[in-house]
């Protein structure tokens, strides 16, 4: 692998430069068009990703038409293929990692609605069962005050009012 490759593919506005030409040839006017560089500055780009053997040019009468070189371009993926393995395994270790703490978040979030659903519950049933002695109570009260009502009225004494 040659370096002149890598150190063509260090910079940024060539690899721009590699991106427009992947989609069609282009002039080298046009190609300037796309930056706000001077044409020269495009130019010596071009030279150096021509030298690297990255790009091509064609002259179609006044104008020079860039075209793409894809061949080491290949030569680097393959360069690279035994670290994308490595990468990949890697980022399918953190993919996972976060899959399972996102289930875990899920599970308590889900614990914890279901607790406060159960304490709303009691909190429920807690106040029912205050409404039913509540209740009690005051039937009890009634049947006092009637049995105290019924006593008063057997023992012939009038009906007088201490509640």
């Amino acid at each position: 692998m040659a370096d002149d490759v890598f150190l063509a593919l260090a910079n940024p506005v060539r690899r721009r430069l590699l991106e427009l030409l992947a989609e069609g040839p282009r002039t080298a006017g046009a190609l300037a068009g796309e930056f706000t560089l001077s044409r020269p500055a495009v130019a010596e780009h071009l030279g150096v990703l021509r030298r690297a053997g990255l790009v091509r040019d064609e002259p179609s009468g006044r104008e020079r038409h860039y075209h793409l070189e894809p061949a080491p371009l290949a030569g680097i993926g393959e360069w690279l293929a035994p670290f994308e393995r490595y990468w990949r395994g890697r980022l399918r270790d953190l993919a996972a990692l976060v899959e399972t703490e996102l289930e875990t978040e899920l599970e308590t979030e889900n614990e914890t609605e279901l607790e406060l659903e159960n304490e709303l519950d009691t909190d429920t049933d807690t106040d029912t069962e205050l409404e039913t002695e509540n209740e009690t109570e005051n039937e009890t009260e009634t049947e006092v005050e009637n049995e105290m009502d019924d006593d008063r009225a057997s023992d012939g004494a009038p009906e007088t009012e201490d509640r």
